[in-house]
């Protein structure tokens, strides 16, 4: 047994034990024991400390191999760092109530130790406290801990249950990394992260419950968790995850809604994979979701049929009668919903009165709330196909794409929203321009009925029009205050043979003019690359701002071999954003090119320079030159639905 005099102590605290002892007893009425006192002591089996002690320091008994048991008195509050680092004899030990924290690496490498009981006093579990315990096969986290630091348990391959409480927010990097025995876990609503390699290689783990709560989990936090199958996710949680294991095994996993609600934040290597998924769906979302991604060749490919048939089938397909309307059956009555000629929704009684929201009033319950989300998720299916029907209208425009009138007939004759959209645009068949009126029955520009014969149909153009035609077009639609899906009465007509290589030069255009243009031909690489539609141009950046979408950019060598209908649509656009552009520097001169421009264009102008409110010459400018050519116009009229 040891005696006093294998004790350095001073002022209380033993700071050095000098003795060779197998079995040690501290002297009573030390009130601490030192950093490193008895590090390295490789011959102390067992050891008993005084009531009088309140704190063991730092490595004060890091690498006593020997050690086997240990009996830590009431009067210790705190154990400090890397306490008993590499104690790889000690089999057991017993933290008393009155510890609230355990040091960093305090139990690290104690590879036999089996059992150990946490009181609720310990707030506070430092990082690798418990890591390479690999013999330790449970452990209880009291209430009062609040995080699992870094690595805490890693390397416990005995560990095979463990419980987390509620009271902890966040779970540190590798805090189980190579418990290789956890077979499964249930994380408390309580945590908002999980650290990266958190799980790593817990090869045993087959099931996981994450909470809604978790808002982060970071990188190869379950990597290498084979045997983990059953995932219980949220798609929210799993949006915020940049852990690869779980997103691989999520994805099977899913529902159809909610993997296309979240495989915006798919991790790149598992993009196809999810893809491959919703491309075997025959779901109308999954179509959708291929459509949005302008895709749905490639749908219809796999499934054996082709796009037109898709989208004016099953994607323009929401349940209403030929005349537009679709009805619910409610307290023994009828309530209607009435698609009206600009797609939005009108709710009918039985009797005809509009009303403002689906009646409660005497209803069954279920049956009023499966009208309700009927009537909403039919608001919102109108809206999303009207815009993507729009996107393939402008697409035709432009291509000057052609559908056999047999086609043309059975899409825009039957289906009410299509016939809808139909009604909003000119056609051409032949030398003919038509338009359907409030009937359905195709009119030319005089309101003229008209036979449509078998020739191919497409969507009519200014350019082959000719401005007088044009002309008759626009007083139809101003006359009937019709908007139309996308400009397309209103689109400038240019000399293409008086369209040079510098036809910009010396002009500028903002990059947020350039910026989301695809279905317009006009796409931007990066922050400074064009690819255009049947023509070609660089960009020269001119001045450059610190919110990078004001950059100013020249167009230089605007080039192109035919003068087709995308490349006068690119062209125009060129024009509108360099004339735009001196207008909000209030260069007045710019109202020298507005001839160039149609009523909607110089109406929009108005609205920009409007909106910048330090433009008094360009608004004079404007507001003279639309008075003096079109008196009658308001100024802020609507060309264009919105969607």
């Amino acid at each position: 047994m040891s005696n006093a005099i294998d004790f350095i102590i001073e002022n209380g605290v033993l700071t050095t034990y000098v003795g060779r002892e197998k079995e040690v007893t501290i002297t009573d009425g030390v009130t601490a024991i030192g950093e490193e006192a008895f590090s390295w002591c490789s011959r102390l089996t067992n050891i008993v400390i005084p009531e009088s002690v309140t704190a063991i320091g730092g490595s004060a008994f890091s690498g006593c191999r020997s050690l086997t048991s240990i009996v830590i008195p009431d009067s210790v509050t705190a154990i400090g760092g890397s306490a008993f680092y590499g104690c790889s004899s000690l089999t057991s030990i017993v933290i008393p109530d009155s510890v609230t924290a355990i040091g960093d690496y305090a139990f690290l490498g104690c590879d036999s130790l089996k059992s150990i009981v946490i009181p609720d006093s310990v707030t506070s579990i430092g990082k690798s406290a418990f890591d390479g315990c690999s013999s330790l096969t449970s452990i209880v986290i009291p209430d009062s801990v609040t995080a699992i630091s870094d690595w805490v348990f890693s390397s416990c391959w005995s560990l095979t249950s463990i419980v987390i409480p509620d009271s902890v927010t966040a779970i540190g990097e590798e805090a189980f990394s190579w418990c290789s025995r956890l077979t499964n876990i249930v994380i408390p609503d309580s945590v908002t992260a999980i650290g990266s390699d958190a799980f790593c290689d817990c090869r045993s783990l087959m099931s996981i419950v994450i909470p809604d709560s978790v808002k982060t989990i970071e990188k190869d936090a379950f990597k290498d968790c084979k045997a983990l199958r059953d995932i219980r996710i949220s798609p929210g949680t799993l949006a915020g995850c940049k852990d690869l294991c779980l997103w691989e095994r999520a994805i099977p996993r899913l529902s159809l809604h909610d993997l296309i609600a979240v495989i915006k934040k798919c991790p790149k290597k598992l993009k196809k994979k999810a893809e491959k998924r919703i491309l075997k769906s025959d779901d109308k979302e999954a179509m959708l979701y291929f459509e949005k991604q302008s895709r749905l060749e490639e749908y219809a490919a796999f499934h054996h049929t082709d796009a037109d048939t898709l989208r004016d089938s099953i994607l323009s397909d929401f349940g209403m009668d030929e005349t537009g309307c679709k009805s619910w059956s409610l307290a023994g009555s009828f309530v209607t919903a009435r698609m009206e000629k600009d797609l939005s929704i009108t709710l009918l009684d039985a009797n005809g009165k509009v009303l403002k929201s689906v009646p409660q009033k005497g209803a069954d319950p279920a049956e009023f709330d499966t009208a309700k989300k009927e009537l909403a998720q039919l608001k919102k299916d109108i809206a999303s196909a009207a815009k993507l029907r729009n996107s393939r209208l402008l697409a035709d425009f432009l291509e000057a794409r052609p559908r056999s009138s047999e086609s043309w007939k059975a899409t825009y004759l039957n289906n009410p929203l299509l016939k809808a959209l139909a009604k909003l645009v000119v056609w051409q068949q032949a030398e003919n321009t038509f338009i359907l009126d409030g009937d359905g029955t195709p009119i030319d520009a005089s309101g003229k009925e008209i036979t449509l014969g078998d020739g191919e149909i497409l969507l009519a153009h200014p350019m082959e029009m000719g401005a007088e035609l044009t002309r008759t077009w626009q007083a139809y639609f101003l006359s009937r205050h019709l908007s139309q899906p996308f400009a397309q009465v209103w689109e400038p007509v240019l000399d293409g043979s008086a369209i040079t290589p510098d036809r910009y030069a010396g002009a500028t255009i903002p990059q947020y003019m350039l910026m989301n243009k695809d279905l317009h031909g006009i796409t931007m690489k990066g922050q400074s690359k064009l690819k255009l539609r049947d023509c070609t141009a660089n960009l020269k950046l001119v001045q450059g701002h610190h919110d990078w979408v004001n950059n100013e950019f020249e167009i230089t060598d605007f080039r192109f071999e035919k003068f087709t209908r995308a490349v006068n649509h690119i062209a125009a656009h060129f024009d509108k954003g360099t004339v735009q552009g001196r207008l909000l520097k209030d260069d007045a001169s710019a109202a020298q090119w507005l001839d160039y421009f149609t009523l909607a264009q110089i109406t929009d102008f108005i609205a920009r320079v409007t909106e910048k409110g330090d433009c008094p010459n360009s608004a004079a400018a404007l507001l003279e030159y639309k008075q003096a050519k079109y008196p009658d116009t308001d100024p802020f009229a609507d060309f264009v639905l919105e969607w």
